[in-house]
């Protein structure tokens, strides 16, 4: 028997498959945030490269910047200092802390650092620090359906096109336009799942 010879060729997709990607995108969303990876240094230039040659337009995206030693003694001391160093060049009004898969391989436990990070800044003015946990290697932003049905809670979702609706790839959610479509996807949203919970049971108001 002849064995096939044709080449395979295997690709990923990191829209799918990158979660702190997703974050960054959520976080982007937020007036005056600047999106945090807490990981390697390549983490966050592969993912500011691939967004900007996606939307071609720029967007930053700061970074604890580990090394190998940190992977073995944590990175605590290099997010306190990239908090720091955004606070002062930036001048951000959040800051969205994503984990990457080393930090959540060897453990570091964000929430209680950026809590040493505060204790230790002694400045009133600071500001909001959001922390959230995602390691690509446990699901990944197409996993949101199956957690939004489980914990009960509306889901609209946003950004890439979106490829299992009619029309799907048309839908807006940049600029003035985009704006009030996605506007009133959220409000639609949340008025249909008040409806599905409802004790009188209508399907309409």
């Amino acid at each position: 028997m002849k064995a096939h010879e044709t080449p395979h060729t295997s690709t990923t997709n990191a829209c799918k498959l990158c979660k702190p990607l997703g974050a960054c995108l959520a976080f982007r969303g937020i007036e005056g945030a600047v999106p945090f990876l807490h990981g390697s240094q390549g983490c966050a230039s592969s993912m500011r490269r691939y967004v900007i040659s996606h939307f071609r337009e720029p967007m930053g995206i700061a970074s604890s910047s580990l090394g190998e030693k940190h992977a073995i003694h944590g990175g605590g001391p290099n997010l306190k200092q990239g908090l720091k160093n955004v606070m002062d060049k930036y001048g951000a009004g959040l800051i969205g802390v994503a984990s990457t898969c080393l930090t959540e391989t060897i453990g570091d436990d964000m929430p209680g650092l950026v809590q040493e990070f505060r204790r230790e800044l002694h400045e009133a003015e600071s500001p909001e620090i959001v922390t959230v946990s995602t390691p690509s290697y446990r699901g990944a932003h197409s996993k949101g359906y199956h957690l939004a049905k489980r914990r009960q809670v509306p889901l609209v979702r946003v950004g890439f096109p979106i490829h299992d609706r009619f029309g799907g790839p048309r839908i807006l959610h940049l600029g003035y336009r985009g704006a009030q479509n996605l506007l009133d996807q959220i409000v639609n949203a949340m008025i249909e799942r008040k409806q599905e919970t409802s004790p009188v049971g209508f399907g309409y108001m």
